[in-house]
This record gives C-alpha cells, sequence and structure tokens, in this order.
C-alpha cells in the first residue's frame, strides 16, 4: 500500500519519529490517538506500507480530491458518517520504557492519563452554540472543532478569550453575585428586571447596545452576500470563529467565511465591552447609557483595527501570527471599504483606509 499525504508530520511521524514516541509512552504527542490507530492499522497488514509527501493546494488531484472530501464529511451530521472498528491494541506498546523514564515525564503521563470531568454547564454551552450554527448554516459542527477554532488567528486574541471564557461561564454575571450576601441585586439586569446572564447581556438587553450592533453586523455582512438572521443569536457569536460560508455550488467561501469570523466575534466582544461599561464604570450613574452614535463610532473602530491589523500582517511579521497576502485581504475587507477608495489598486499597504460605507 503507497500513501501520499501533504502531512509531514504524519511521514515524518511514521517513517522517523514513531520509536522515540513509544519509548515515551506517546507522552506530548499531537494527535497521540489518531496516530497510535494508524500504527496499529498498518501493524495488522503483512505487506509493505509506504509514504510520500505531496505539497497541499499544489494542483495534485488526489490530495485536492481528499482535501474536498474530508471537508464534506466535515458537514455532515454523525449519524451519516462512516463508522469502522476500533484498531486492536495488541499492536501497540503501552507505557513507558523505563531507560527513558525521567520524573518530569512520569509526572505528565500521569496527569495525562487521569480521566478528565467534563463541566455540565460548559457542554450545555457548547450544545447551545453547535445547535443554532447546525441550524442556521446547515452544517455540522463538533465540540472539537469549536474549541480549535478558538486557536486560528483569524479571531483576536482578546476576543478568542473572551469566547473561551463565556463558553466556560468564567464571567462573574448572573448566578455569581446570587450566591453572594448582599450583592444579590448585581445579578439582576436593572434596565430589564431580569437575570443578567450571557444569554440576556448579548442577545437580549434592551438597554442601548446589542440590538445596535447586531443590526450594523448583519447590514454589514449582507453586503458580502451574508444573510444574519434579523435578531441577535448567541450560538452565532460564541460560534463565529468556526462558521464558514458555503455558496451554491457547495464550496466555502473563504473571504466571505473570514470576515463573517471577524465582524461576528467582534460585534460580541464590542457588546460586553459596552455593556461593562454601563454597569461598571457608570454604576453611580444608573440612568446613564450609550448614545447611537457612540455605539456605532465603537463598533466600527473595532473593525478599523481589525482591518489595520490585517494590512500590517502583509508586511510585517508579527509574533505569533501568519503573514497575509495581500489578495486575501483585499478579498476579506472589500465588501465593507470606503467607496472613494475602490479604485485604488494599492490600498493594502496605505495607511487610514477605514470601513467606510454605510453600515
Amino acid at each position: 500500500m503507497h500513501i501520499v499525504t501533504d502531512s509531514k508530520y504524519v511521514v515524518d511521524g511514521m517513517t522517523k519519529w514513531l520509536p522515540k514516541w513509544e519509548r515515551v509512552g506517546w507522552v506530548d504527542v499531537s494527535n497521540s490517538d489518531l496516530l497510535q490507530e494508524l500504527v496499529a492499522l498498518l501493524r495488522t497488514r503483512s505487506a509493505t506500507t509506504t509514504f510520500r509527501w505531496v505539497k497541499g493546494h499544489s494542483g495534485d488531484p488526489g490530495n485536492d480530491g481528499a482535501d474536498r472530501l474530508a471537508k464534506e464529511g466535515a458537514r455532515k451530521a454523525r449519524p451519516h458518517l462512516p463508522l469502522h472498528l476500533p484498531a486492536p491494541r495488541r499492536f501497540l506498546k503501552c507505557g513507558v520504557e523505563m531507560a527513558s523514564l525521567t520524573q518530569s515525564l512520569a509526572y505528565r503521563a500521569i496527569t495525562l492519563s487521569r480521566q478528565q470531568t467534563v463541566n455540565e454547564a460548559t457542554a450545555q454551552r457548547v450544545k447551545i452554540v453547535i445547535d443554532e450554527v447546525q441550524r442556521w448554516s446547515g452544517h455540522a459542527l463538533t465540540p472539537m472543532t469549536l474549541w480549535n477554532s478558538l486557536r486560528s488567528d483569524v479571531v483576536e486574541p482578546k476576543v478568542r478569550d473572551f469566547i473561551w471564557k463565556t463558553l466556560h461561564g468564567a464571567y462573574r454575571v448572573s448566578s455569581f453575585w446570587a450566591r453572594i450576601p448582599g450583592a444579590e441585586q448585581r445579578a439582576v439586569c436593572s434596565v430589564c428586571g431580569v437575570t443578567d446572564d450571557m444569554t440576556h447581556i448579548l442577545t437580549k438587553c434592551v438597554a442601548p447596545g446589542q440590538r445596535e450592533m447586531w443590526e450594523s453586523a448583519r447590514h454589514a455582512l449582507l453586503r458580502a452576500g451574508v444573510c444574519l438572521p434579523p435578531t441577535p443569536c448567541l450560538g452565532l457569536y460564541l460560534g463565529a470563529p468556526a462558521l464558514s460560508i458555503v455558496g451554491e455550488n457547495g464550496k466555502e467561501r473563504h473571504a466571505a467565511t473570514r470576515l463573517t469570523r471577524i465582524v461576528l466575534s467582534e460585534t460580541a466582544h464590542a457588546v460586553w465591552a459596552a455593556r461593562c461599561e454601563r454597569v461598571v464604570q457608570w454604576q453611580q450613574e444608573p440612568h446613564r447609557v450609550h448614545s447611537l452614535l457612540a455605539l456605532k463610532s465603537r463598533w466600527t473602530a473595532a473593525l478599523d483595527k481589525r482591518l489595520w491589523l490585517d494590512q500590517q500582517r502583509t508586511r510585517l511579521a508579527l509574533p505569533g501570527r501568519r503573514p497575509l497576502t495581500v489578495s486575501v485581504v483585499e478579498s476579506t475587507w472589500e465588501p465593507l471599504l470606503d467607496p472613494s477608495i475602490d479604485r485604488l489598486s494599492n490600498w493594502v499597504r496605505l495607511s487610514g483606509v477605514l470601513v467606510g460605507r454605510q453600515v
């Protein structure tokens, strides 16, 4: 059997690093569960297996076809995915070799062997996000895909942290204050008189902020051919980093996908920031609220900063970020640019380019 793949990690792992991985008991090996299954399946064969690496997205028919089928499979609901029997464990080495064992390695191995408990509240929030994303897009999303999407550099680090903490219920809202004697009133929205949880803050509060920014995001994405629901949706906010926009031909619209992820995630964070300013910084002025102009300026400024960062990434190597091509930035932001600069072919290299269309 001859295996052709665009993953150097898999090729080198199976041909060079496998002995070392087994000596250390697969500790600190990325995707070790999948790799161990691959090793066990290959060892059930008596014939020779060879590996060959090809460059991804280079026009190789087999590789491009595999990518297309993998994307189609990832979008299918779980009942439609193929099932297979697990690989026999007798073909795998278990544990760490004594000659390779160190105190540090033993500690990490023991830590990894302990069964991790799943927080029920977090699992429920993730399920809500997955259901709402599937209801809107029609594409299945797995919890692993959602968590992995928070590592994407399309979304700003502070926004990724906000989404991660919201999914884990780490912010001090609603039930957090209800358990503290004398602070119970902070668990209730001072404007609406209901429990001030994240669902209420991001999607239901009638105080100026969430509806106005959602409308701005909805009209902005409509220019890119993306139609959001008329009312704010918690699942689309928290699932934004994992969203994919697919065209009528069934292929992903990469520019629209990237813009949607940016706009929705930045909007969610802007709504939260405006709420914190109103509730925390202005707590001595309970009747003070944001003006519509201030909210629009805050939302536009957040997108202007993201556009500026994308421009910087076309010419500077920012820490922890992959460089961007000019074509990626152009295709992402063109629907939102001020019409007066549309005719400038080199606007990506210019300073002072702003999100300027009426959204």
